[in-house]
């Protein structure tokens, strides 16, 4: 039978890049070497490449799809197989942007493998290559007796040239602490206090989950995930709240000030949500926006973090002059040396994550998305001195972006939307920020990736402060309102259904949450 070879590299510098690999042979069946790591997740199935794979295929013609993380654009190939001997076929891979380049780089602060995995070690070596990922967070989780793969690794923050990109991307080993409660009589309950990501520690932080459903029979719903953040803070480490605010404790762990960042889109399965996370910041928090993918990499899903020099908003005030977009809209990218170099290994993990922390981000599954408010970038605190201020968006994206919004207190007040797509722009507002206390940029497209996903961004906040009225706008009374009736139903609930050891404890919780009630009542105007 006949072969056919793939050597897959980076069209501008010739390096040899690991990829994942859709083969069609003539007979429209998909084929994969026998000993190929399979990608997991919706869409057609791809297998992992090393940076060159040999298949034996039928004679006729065949499809190769490659792909690499978000910043190369998918390569499609259509070759003839030959009826005997082996074809040579060379695959360069085009990078459409090289945001480290600039000081962006991206993490997936949410991975697991679970008890299906076989061969969890090799799914950690290629995963974050394949994704091209500068940061990998695999954490430890529990439920009852299920063998996770991923938690024979042993919890620990990298040290030394593991944490920079020397060796390759950084992998951090967390853990994601959790409580579920019964619900409806379902074996594995609802979501109760919540999920919460710990990362950058120094040891496993006890205990990884609390409560009948995920741990035992008979265990307690108690500590809450704040003692978790808390424990989390003193090795150093970052608390996360995961799966979009869902869970009675996210509200109080973001009024407490435990959270440093807020993981949206990070169950694969579900949409986009930021209900949650939107009302929080019209309550005047602050929660800078991560994201992961949760079980295994199987989705694009990236946080993006500023570590470069200069500013956040650089990239949304300074485009590349090089042309314009190729659809006639207003911006470019640089077609240059930078398009396709490497990019030397100065990125440090400890300043990663103070950039997460301090919100210089955006979060994404393809498109890039830059926002300058006042010439600030994401993360910024502004005291206005005008009712109004200049915001300016800019994205890129390999595929097609339909819809870009500025959005403030949770309303969108700029829009633009095109039927037929724009791969790069920009839009530029002035928008009214009086009794306004938070900005943001969004965009959204038609098309589907290979996990069959739409393509999205979001940008972290940029917070207003200082102006009288912020905290009383009718926008920050409806989220706080919402947010004393979900806290007097889980006060009811951890009153009359949690399970506690001690009374103590019970009486605890009912105050901590109550001590959250009181927070939101105060801006929602309740006396």
């Amino acid at each position: 039978m006949p072969t056919l070879r793939g050597h897959i590299y980076d069209a501008g510098t010739g390096a040899t890049l690991r990829a994942r690999v859709h083969v069609l042979e003539s007979t429209g069946k998909f084929r994969a070497p026998p000993d190929a790591l399979l990608k997991v997740g919706g869409g057609p199935p791809f297998f992992y490449s090393d940076g060159s794979f040999a298949l034996d295929l039928l004679c006729g013609p065949a499809d190769v799809v490659v792909e690499r993380g978000t910043e190369y654009r998918p390569l499609l190939r259509t070759v003839e197989i030959p009826r005997s001997g082996t074809l040579e076929v060379e695959l360069p891979l085009e990078r459409w942007i090289n945001l480290p380049a600039e000081g962006w780089h991206a993490g997936n602060t949410h991975i697991h493998y679970d008890d299906h995995e076989t061969r969890p070690d090799e799914r950690r070596q290629l995963d974050p290559h394949i994704a091209d990922l500068s940061v990998a967070v695999i954490s430890a989780l529990i439920r009852r007796e299920l063998p996770y793969a991923s938690n024979k690794y042993v919890v620990g923050r990298p040290s030394g040239a593991a944490a920079t990109l020397a060796a390759g991307p950084v992998l951090d080993i967390g853990e994601e602490t959790r409580h579920n409660r019964p619900a409806n009589g379902a074996a594995d309950g609802g979501i109760g206090y919540g999920h919460l990501m710990l990362i950058n520690l120094a040891k496993l932080v006890e205990p990884l989950s609390r409560g009948a459903v995920l741990v035992a029979e008979g265990e307690p719903d108690y500590p809450p995930l704040i003692d978790a953040a808390d424990e989390a803070h003193r090795q150093g480490g970052v608390a996360i709240w995961c799966h979009n605010g869902q869970g009675m404790e996210a509200p109080i762990a973001a009024s407490l000030g435990k959270l440093d960042a807020f993981n949206l889109f990070d169950p694969f399965w579900m949409d986009p949500e930021w209900d949650v996370w939107y009302d929080l910041l019209t309550c005047g928090l602050q929660l800078p926006a991560s994201t992961g993918s949760d079980w295994f990499i199987c989705s694009s899903n990236r946080v993006y973090a500023f570590t470069g020099d200069g500013s956040a908003a650089d990239l949304a005030l300074n485009a590349s002059p090089s042309h314009a977009g190729h659809d006639g809209s207003e911006g470019g990218h640089d077609h240059g040396p930078s398009a396709g170099r490497l990019v030397p290994a100065t990125f440090n993990y400890g300043a990663w994550l103070e950039a997460l922390k301090a919100g210089r981000t955006f979060i994404t599954n393809g498109p890039a998305m830059f926002c300058a408010v006042e010439d600030a970038g994401p993360g910024t605190v502004l005291q206005p001195r005008q009712s109004a201020v200049d915001v300016v968006v800019r994205w890129q994206s390999a595929q097609p972006v339909h819809r870009v919004e500025i959005v403030a207190d949770g309303e969108v007040v700029a829009r633009e939307a095109w039927e037929s797509g724009r791969t790069e722009g920009t839009l530029r507002r002035q928008v009214d920020v009086r009794d306004r206390v938070w900005l943001a940029a969004r965009c959204f497209g038609d098309g589907r990736d290979s996990f069959g996903h739409s393509a999205w961004a979001h940008t972290s906040p940029v917070y207003f402060r200082g102006r009288a009225g912020n905290t009383a706008s009718p926008q920050t009374r409806r989220a706080a309102a919402g947010f004393v009736q979900h806290l007097d139903a889980a006060i009811e609930w951890v009153r009359t259904q949690g399970h506690y050891r001690e009374s103590t404890h019970r009486d605890r919780m009912i105050a901590l949450f109550q001590g959250g009630r009181d927070y939101f009542a105060a801006r929602a105007g309740d006396s």
